[in-house]
């Protein structure tokens, strides 16, 4: 989902799915949150099978366990923004 964004676009990302989990609004597990229908679309497209998993990537996953850069987000758009948002970082909009 933001594998053109650089580190901290992913680590939103991931603050996104770790804060959803936390959520009494969605599902209380990554794969849960991840499978949810038309949510991640690297998932449902079947992207997510190609795609290679960097050391980046592997370390925003586990930095934001303990070091969330935004505990409150729980959407992103990434692509035209139709709703309210709080910010945008590069391609992506962010909103709790």
């Amino acid at each position: 989902e933001a594998g053109n964004q650089g580190l901290y676009g992913k680590r939103l990302v991931v603050d996104v799915i770790y804060n959803r989990i936390e959520s009494d609004k969605f599902p209380n597990t990554i794969y849960d949150v991840l499978t949810s229908q038309h949510q991640f679309s690297t998932v449902w497209n079947g992207q997510i099978e190609k795609m290679e998993i960097t050391d980046e990537t592997l370390f925003a996953i586990e930095f934001e366990r303990t070091h969330r850069a935004d505990n409150e987000i729980l959407y992103f758009n990434n692509g035209e923004c139709s709703g309210k948002f709080a910010y945008k970082y590069k391609g992506h909009y962010f909103g709790k």
